[in-house]
């Protein structure tokens, strides 16, 4: 390629490395389209052992070339980009092209026409990785800067695109639980709530633990939420470990459901829910144990008691409700 055409063209994609999309680096500086393009390129680099049978190096090419005409358009967010604006990016890739020497002008747009299509295993990898990369970087970046559509979004986006590999399903997988345990940390709640009640029998008789709250003169049973992509039996296995280090016998599954108001809910933690949310409901499970709790910051004593005991210490409804169940169930504790 001549120099001056090189030095023309380099002038153009420049500003590759100034128009930033909708992410942020780990110190809180939003990133370049480049950079999500270089770092999408080294993942590809990284994952050739695992696909011997495709050719990287267009993998590659693929991945640097794919935003090309963001250096045009500017980054539109995938879940704000209209057919409008795909066809305008698309007019800008046709354009930067016209400006390359045939030969590169040729690869380079059969290359697009490949990763429009998703047909090749190569334009799947790159898709993949392009989604992959995006969600690393939500995942690196601090959570002030998700959207309220992003604790739903950033679980779900690019899974269609990576069904068509073992490696890549796993990679989302792994992505995906990294951004469940930043949520969990930041006290992102899902829309519902989980209950354990807590039961032993010693000489024929069940007892319940009852817990005191450590902010507040509640007694309850373990109560807690669940974070975006956790499912309630994961939530609520994962509240007892936290909250009572419990071993479990067996789990029962109760129908009795709560309705917790959303005003209970600290607002910082559902910030991202459906604003004409009234209340979310509170699923309830039972275990059999043999041991004794060991207590977390949320509670400051608890105690074994007897139906009725347990019954009347107890300071919600919708606990006393998920008791009675429990207790009344037709095969008896």
């Amino acid at each position: 390629m001549e120099q001056r055409k090189l030095i023309e063209f380099m002038n153009i994609i420049e500003k590759l490395k100034c128009n930033t999309r909708h992410s942020w680096t780990s110190t809180g500086r939003q990133e370049s389209v480049a950079e999500h393009s270089w770092r999408t390129a080294v993942m590809a680099l990284l994952c050739a052992d695992e696909y011997p049978e495709l050719d990287i190096n267009k993998v590659v090419k693929m991945i640097l070339l794919h935003d090309i005409g963001e250096a045009v358009t500017g980054d539109i967010p995938s879940f704000y980009k209209t057919d409008d604006d795909e066809a305008a990016e698309n007019d800008a890739i046709e354009y930067l092209l016209s400006l390359l020497p045939d030969s590169y002008s040729k690869e380079f747009s059969e290359l697009f026409a490949e990763m429009n299509a998703l047909e090749t295993s190569e334009a799947r990898l790159y898709k993949a990785l392009d989604n992959m990369e995006g969600l690393i970087s939500h995942n690196e970046a601090p959570i002030s800067s998700w959207l309220p559509l992003e604790y739903t979004e950033n679980l779900v986006y690019g899974q269609k695109n990576v069904e068509w590999s073992e490696w890549t399903r796993e990679l989302k997988n792994e992505i995906k639980r990294d951004a469940v345990r930043k949520m969990l940390k930041a006290h992102i709640r899902a829309p519902y709530q989980v209950l354990a009640i807590p039961f032993k029998v010693v000489d024929g008789v069940a007892k319940f633990a009852v817990f005191k709250r450590s902010d507040s003169d509640v007694w309850q049973f373990i109560a807690g939420g669940g974070t975006e992509g956790e499912e309630p039996f994961d939530a609520v296995t994962r509240e007892v470990a936290e909250e009572s280090g419990l071993d479990v016998i067996r789990w029962i599954a109760l129908s009795s459901i709560g309705q917790i108001p959303v005003e209970a809910i600290n607002e910082s933690c559902r910030v991202h829910w459906d604003k004409s949310l009234v209340h979310i409901p509170e699923y309830a499970y039972a275990f059999e144990t043999e041991g004794e709790a060991t207590l977390s910051s949320e509670h400051t004593e608890y105690k074994w008691l007897e139906y009725d005991e347990a019954l009347e210490r107890l300071t919600f409804e919708s606990n006393k409700a998920a008791l009675r169940e429990l207790f009344y169930k037709p095969q008896p504790l």
